[in-house]
């Protein structure tokens, strides 16, 4: 993609040595992948994936006492396909595309949680592999040092693990990117390529239809692409324009349908100043996690983020790789800007939203890029000052993956989910009952379900009278737990009950999961 001179280190055997570096990368994370897909709990939104998948995403949970295995019943349905955009206009806030490509993959793989997460990571793999393949002119350590950077990415990795549409739109945009980058390049020696051009503007597109924010940096990105066409190939460009903007039109009825279907869960902008700063930490918290504790990871981000900082400089400093750079700069720019006044015009704050972080996850494959063109304008690139770099980062990562990405997925999975699982594990099926709220979409019981054996007696509370039920079994109980943290206010129902199990003769340990006496 890239002309640059290949100096002797770049030949033969330590060429072949550093691409032989990507491939045990992969290979690396492929391993952490597939172990943490199968262990890590299935988490709220991938329920709602199941739900949607099976047809009803807010089913008629039953009333009274049912088992766990009842409940599982309904993650286990299959929709039409023709059913997929009507079911999402009533019941969600998000494209469609995703769950036709998950349609068709379970239809493969049979289905099920884990297949649909391998989905998710093979996306991200293509990804890295996408961002590697772009820079494979700029030499071995700049591509290898650009994979790294998107492969070690704690959002890329917690991408990887979800059964999610947030994978899939991640690749559409890296391969948005990399053939924006060739197609630069070219125009710039007057080869435009109207293939190449075409693909662009139909996978732009494509990630739209997989998720609504992904356009907030493809958009940017196919400008500046117009911009270096319009005087060279003022046709090809408007061709471009046209084909994004029906195809991005078809979709607009069910987005604009969807933008005022859900309330504003971080409400409260703090004023473009403190919201633009949020932005910049929150791609730097995207790249690089700073873990909560530690005294060497909290050396080792500042470390690192300054590193990622200042190779994109190096990039712009050079000539030879401004127009690249400026590209990947634009659209980093453009995404932030237009985040902020999407936030802006619906109240929402950016500053602590975990929403963000997952919008955030699509500007990794721009950063990575600028990272490998950064090193490779140092014309002398040491390799010795890569590995180091990358070392100082794989550690910071690996402390995310050692922790199985749960730093990553929400309170309901770290706060009550987990604790709630260790307290069930040593007490017989039916001996225990889970206390499910009727709110958050529906998609509680189906979480809860998807984890329980089979066997463990499950009640999903939409009145004070779904308790009477559970009142008559309590005194064959041994523990109850009650689904919800002070973060997500429990139904009024549920407050009462823990005062009738407090009577009952159970007691809590400070939480929300209650043994008898």
């Amino acid at each position: 993609m890239w002309s640059s001179r290949t100096t002797a280190t770049e030949r033969g055997a330590p060429a072949r040595a550093r691409w032989g570096a990507v491939l045990v990368l992969l290979a690396g994370v492929s391993a952490l992948a597939l172990w943490n897909l199968a262990r890590l709990p299935i988490w709220y939104d991938e329920t709602i994936t199941l739900l949607v998948l099976a047809g009803d995403p807010t089913p008629a949970w039953p009333t009274g006492i049912e088992t766990a295995g009842a409940l599982r019943a309904f993650l286990a349905r299959d929709i039409g396909w023709g059913d997929i955009v009507p079911l999402l206009r009533e019941t969600d806030v998000h494209p469609p595309l995703y769950y036709v490509a998950a349609l068709a993959w379970s239809h493969v793989t049979g289905g099920g949680l884990v297949p649909l997460r391998l989905l998710s990571a093979l996306c991200i793999l293509s990804a890295g592999g996408l961002v590697a393949l772009a820079l494979r002119r700029s030499g071995a350590a700049a591509a290898t040092l650009a994979a790294m950077v998107f492969l070690l990415a704690p959002m890329a990795q917690w991408a990887a693990i979800n059964a999610r549409g947030y994978a899939p739109a991640i690749l559409l945009v890296t391969l948005v990117l990399v053939l924006i980058l060739e197609e630069v390049d070219a125009a710039r020696r007057d080869r435009v390529s109207r293939l190449r051009v075409g693909t662009t503007a139909v996978a732009a597109a494509l990630a739209f239809w997989t998720h609504y924010f992904a356009i907030l940096i493809t958009g940017p990105a196919l400008a500046v692409l117009a911009l270096f066409l319009v005087r060279r190939r003022p046709a090809t460009a408007a061709a471009a324009i046209l084909v994004f903007g029906v195809l991005v039109a078809a979709l607009s009825p069910l987005a604009l349908h969807h933008t005022g279907a859900r309330a504003s869960a971080f409400a409260g902008f703090q004023g473009p100043a403190y919201e633009a700063v949020a932005v910049v930490w929150l791609l730097l918290t995207a790249l690089v996690e700073r873990p909560p504790d530690g005294l060497v990871q909290r050396i080792l981000f500042p470390i690192v983020a300054a590193a990622l900082v200042l190779l994109p400089a190096a990039a712009l400093a050079r000539a030879h790789w401004r127009h690249a750079a400026v590209a990947l700069v634009v659209s980093l720019g453009g995404f932030s800007a237009l985040l902020l006044v999407l936030f802006a015009v619906t109240d929402k704050t950016l500053a602590g939203s975990f929403g963000a972080h997952r919008y955030v996850s699509f500007t990794l494959p721009a950063i990575a890029l600028l990272v490998g063109l950064g090193f490779a304008a140092l014309r002398q690139p040491a390799p010795k000052v890569a590995w180091c770099l990358l070392a100082v980062m794989a550690i910071s990562a690996a402390s995310v993956w050692a922790d199985g990405a749960i730093r990553f997925m929400p309170w309901g999975n770290r706060i009550v989910m987990q604790p709630a699982m260790a307290a069930l594990s040593d007490v017989p099926a039916d001996e225990a009952l889970v206390v499910l709220p009727r709110g958050w979409g529906g998609g509680t019981p189906g979480t809860w379900a998807h984890e329980l054996d089979p066997a463990t007696p499950v009640l999903v509370v939409r009145t004070e009278a779904d308790f009477a039920a559970a009142r008559r079994h309590l005194d064959r109980l041994r523990v109850v737990v009650v689904a919800g943290d002070e973060s997500h206010r429990l139904d009024p129902a549920i407050e009462a009950f823990r005062t009738v199990l407090e009577d009952a003769g159970f007691a809590g340990d400070g939480g929300l999961v209650f043994r008898a006496l």
